[in-house]
């Protein structure tokens, strides 16, 4: 038989079978359900880097497109100026031209 450590032999048996009952409702029954639940943190851990590197991958595409709206914001404004420049040009031109067609 194994020696006892004193402090465990002061206890009742009722109180030794509770205190497995509650660390077999914390762990599980069995080592297999404790690799069990090992595996399943594992899982869980990959899961989450796998979220994590997603995210990243989308936080990349979103400061890609940012940039790129600033662009094509850029161009519509350089765009936008070209064609009212030319407008007001044809403008002036027609204006003159009809003012010489009248006199």
């Amino acid at each position: 038989m194994t020696a006892v450590p004193p402090e465990v032999s002061d206890l009742s048996r009722a109180e030794l079978v509770a205190e497995v009952r509650r660390l077999r409702g914390l762990v599980g029954p069995s080592e297999r359900s404790y690799a069990a639940r090992v595996d399943e943190v594992r899982h869980a851990s990959d899961a989450v880097r796998a979220a994590e590197a997603a995210n990243g991958e989308l936080r990349g595409e979103m400061a890609r497109m940012e940039s790129d709206l600033g662009r094509l914001r850029a161009s519509q404004g350089r765009i936008h100026r070209l064609i009212v420049h030319r407008l007001r040009t044809l403008v002036r031109v027609g204006r003159s031209a009809v003012g010489r067609l009248r006199s």
